[in-house]
């Protein structure tokens, strides 16, 4: 008996600013391209949008992948820019390796046995003040904001602020100036 070749599944996240990543993404034949997972180069509508995504992979990473508590995800990520860089990298790479029309096995296999573990070992430092029960300003960020508990509720507009500020990660590269 011949089966029908299997649809593929839909998108895991429900989020309509999606398709401006993913249109990014998949443009690689452009050479005047945005990258989804550099902040710098993205709008205020794309940076939300990838906020989302990178929400849904640190819950899906916490509860598939983070063995110890020192490997979890804290929610405030965006807080910490080099987690923050990270993270976005790290959403592409799984996309790359699960969802791409390009996907292979060998794809996948090295997420799993290069980037994977990588990251896992890079996440334990990345924030980890707040796996602590506090969340202390960084020495280069505004010390006078004080202390933040890490199950305190999120704050839309400290969230916002964050995303504008990984925008301004540039590192030298000349950025996009109209913000779409």
């Amino acid at each position: 008996m011949t089966m029908p070749p299997a649809t593929p599944p839909p998108p895991a996240f429900d989020d309509p600013d999606l398709e401006l990543l993913l249109a990014l993404y998949s443009d690689n034949r452009n050479p005047q391209r945005r990258l989804p997972w550099t902040w710098s180069v993205l709008t205020s509508t794309e940076r939300a949008a990838l906020a989302r995504l990178i929400d849904a992979y640190s819950a899906t990473f916490n509860h598939l992948y983070a063995i110890t508590e020192d490997e979890l995800i804290p929610p405030c990520w965006r807080r910490h820019p080099g987690l923050a860089t990270e993270l976005a990298v790290q959403l592409w790479l799984w996309y790359a390796a699960h969802r791409d029309p390009q996907a292979t096995p060998l794809v996948a296999a090295d997420y799993y046995l290069r980037h994977l573990p990588g990251f896992r070992a890079r996440v334990t430092t990345l924030g980890a003040e707040c796996r602590q029960g506090e969340h202390v300003e960084a020495w280069h960020r505004d010390v006078d904001d004080g202390i933040r508990r890490l199950d305190a509720p999120t704050d839309p507009t400290r969230d916002q602020h964050d995303l504008e500020l990984l925008g301004a990660l540039h590192f030298g590269f000349p950025t996009p100036t109209s913000d779409g």
